[in-house]
């Protein structure tokens, strides 16, 4: 038990020196020894649970979308209540959300997130026309979200899943 306690406290000084450093510099700029200074920790450390800056972001995208996931499978088959759900998550975590979204950030991460709806709200087509339909609303959600975050979320996530419950509606009667 007392190994556990210290591998969370030594993953938490690294995540937190990165996020640091994520939010003064883009993470190519970023370096190992720069993470391990400000973490206090050695290299060797570092390397026991990650194998670059970028390993360590991937880690950190992938565990805020299994968050959210958790939270949300029991909504799968309402969508309303499933889109209410998941904004309500990413508000929780506003400021790594905003961190992720940035420029120092993947810059490949808006597609992440698209495919994060794409499997939350996975759907059968029956005809291209409704394929077409949900493609067009997943990247209404990934655009909506991207501007919402980089906004500062100043519109609550109530609001924010209004609209796109609104849109929706529109889209598809």
């Amino acid at each position: 038990m007392k190994t556990d306690a210290r591998i969370k406290y030594t993953k938490m000084a690294i995540r937190r020196a990165f996020l640091e450093l994520l939010g003064r510099l883009p993470v190519e700029k970023i370096t190992v020894a720069e993470i391990c200074r400000e973490a206090e920790i050695n290299r060797a450390t570092f390397y026991r649970y990650y194998e670059n800056q970028y390993d360590l972001l991937s880690s950190l995208e992938n565990e805020m979308f299994e968050e959210i996931k958790k939270s949300a499978c029991q909504y799968r088959n309402d969508i309303d209540k499933l889109t209410k759900i998941i904004f309500y998550k990413f508000a929780e975590q506003k400021e790594m959300w905003t961190l992720l979204l940035s420029d120092h950030a993947d810059l490949s991460f808006l597609s992440k997130i698209y495919a994060f709806f794409e499997e939350l709200f996975a759907k059968d087509y029956s005809t291209k026309e409704s394929e077409l339909r949900y493609r067009f609303l997943l990247s209404g959600y990934s655009g909506i979200f991207d501007y919402w975050v980089k906004n500062g979320m100043k519109e609550p996530p109530e609001e924010i899943s209004v609209y796109l419950k609104k849109f929706r509606h529109q889209l598809v009667h």
